[in-house]
């Protein structure tokens, strides 16, 4: 019995060991001002310094050796743009870790013009309500005190009106009514973001909406240059309507985007700033799991009922 035991307690010893191996070294000792660490819900741990992140999922079976010390959940006190930035880019990669590769960058066969208009039917939903709720966060933040973070969700609010007309545009050029289109087909998944943008607002912590807008920000990145041009290909031909998707990539205004966001979270106290960064965690595991699409025929019906006439 006492030999099994010992056994046991050499193979935790061993496990704890090798996992140590596969970690930089200073995601296992105490975290000085040097790095932020934060915990995801799921339980990765984030370690983020000025010019690079960690991600690290501790194995369940160990039992640390005396004198190690797992990652603790500090962030800097101060502000610090560089390490923010890697904090927040570490968030994003381990949010979408487990989402296939096939699902991040579409096949051939998901660039229909079907799909690009759910997609614009989704993009309606968040974009139609970010100025109104960026208006009512910016109130809500003035309301306890916070001017300065109100200021800057005000501007965003300003920046952001007649966002969702791009949209309807491109639909108009489609040859499709719009509103009705729009009507019809209102997306789950996207409706599920706006709802809970809306409960983040009206929670006791309001800022942590903030993490909703980068999450949705830094997704536009995944439509790079080469995807436009594949949807530009799925498009009846000599019909430019993607104003939209070049607004909403990597090719549009969302890298400056994103800098902003990053800017401002680095202004945050560290608190407001774990907030915000598990924010952006849970917004980006719900976009995930509604992301289910009906399929082109389903769409394409819709959109044939609201087609306008030449």
């Amino acid at each position: 019995m006492h030999r099994r035991e010992h056994v046991v307690r050499q193979l935790r010893h061993l496990l704890y060991l090798f996992a140590i191996l596969l970690l930089p070294a200073a995601s296992c000792v105490a975290a000085p001002i040097s790095q932020d660490t934060l915990q995801l819900p799921d339980g990765t741990w984030v370690v983020a310094s000025d010019d690079t992140f960690w991600l690290y999922l501790p194995p369940k079976l160990t039992t640390p050796s005396p004198g190690a010390r797992p990652v603790s959940g500090d962030l800097t006190s101060y502000r610090n743009d560089r390490r923010t930035h890697q904090l927040l880019t570490g968030v994003v990669s381990a949010a979408w870790t487990d989402q296939p590769l096939s699902e991040v960058e579409p096949a051939p066969e998901q660039f229909t013009l079907p799909r690009y208009l759910f997609s614009l039917a989704s993009a309606y939903q968040t974009a139609a309500a970010e100025y109104p709720m960026m208006h009512k966060l910016g109130a809500r933040l003035r309301a306890l005190g916070k001017d300065a973070q109100a200021q800057y969700c005000e501007e965003v609010a300003r920046n952001a009106y007649g966002h969702d007309n791009a949209i309807i545009e491109d639909l108009g050029v489609l040859r499709i009514d719009a509103p009705a289109f729009l009507q019809a087909l209102a997306p789950p998944g996207a409706v599920a973001l706006v709802h809970y943008f809306e409960h983040l607002i009206d929670s006791d912590h309001p800022i942590a909406a903030v993490g909703y807008v980068y999450a949705l920000q830094t997704s536009s990145l995944l439509i790079d240059k080469d995807m436009v041009q594949k949807m530009v290909a799925a498009l009846p031909p000599g019909v430019d309507a993607t104003r939209t998707l070049r607004i909403r990539s990597d090719v549009g205004g969302s890298v400056r985007h994103v800098k902003e966001t990053e800017e401002f979270i680095a202004t945050l106290p560290a608190s407001d700033r774990r907030l915000v960064a598990l924010t952006v965690f849970d917004t980006i595991t719900l976009m995930k799991s509604h992301s289910h699409y009906p399929g082109d025929e389903v769409v394409n019906r819709i959109a044939q009922k609201f087609k306008l006439r030449p």
